[in-house]
């Protein structure tokens, strides 16, 4: 319950100033750490460690390339310190998926669907050509950028019922 908390807030707050506050992530991985401890005991920190590292490896990359924000990468882990990286692997995977169907209808609702596959083909021809990795970086990326955090919560729900929790 306490995760769904951490959850909507997140969403909530990145909506209305666009971003996840850091005092929000340390109370979620202070929160994990508690869970981690009352239950494995002196070994809870490595745990914890664990289930904080790597959801940021994953999710680092996608933010090196421009796919979410730092504040995203940031909630995924203290999610995972709160509920577990085999848990959080999933929810990942979710995410992804909701994130591309919100993008998908997005595009088709704004009639721009067409006009951005075209930029991003472009995009792509030139890493391949040259042989290099670069940042996708629409010129208008205020219109083209989603939500990842409701993603993420989308993907929890997905998760929580699935797994039948609560």
């Amino acid at each position: 319950m306490l995760a769904l908390g951490l959850m909507v807030t997140a969403v909530i707050t990145d909506l209305s100033t666009q971003r996840v506050p850091n005092e929000l992530i340390v109370l979620g991985i202070i929160t994990g750490g508690y869970f981690q401890l009352s239950q494995y005991g002196p070994w809870g920190g490595l745990v914890l460690l664990v289930n904080i590292l790597i959801p940021f490896l994953i999710m680092y990359v996608i933010y090196r390339i421009g796919g979410i924000g730092a504040g995203d990468v940031k909630l995924m882990m203290a999610l995972s310190a709160i509920i577990g990286f085999k848990a959080i692997l999933p929810i990942m995977i979710y995410s992804t998926f909701v994130a591309g169907l919100y993008a998908l209808i997005d595009l088709i609702r704004s009639k721009q669907l067409i006009y951005r596959v075209g930029l991003f083909t472009r995009h792509i021809g030139i890493c391949v050509s040259e042989r290099k990795i670069y940042l996708y970086n629409p010129v208008d990326k205020e219109v083209t950028e989603i939500h990842f955090t409701l993603c993420m919560l989308c993907a929890y729900v997905i998760w929580i019922v699935k797994e039948g929790v609560m």
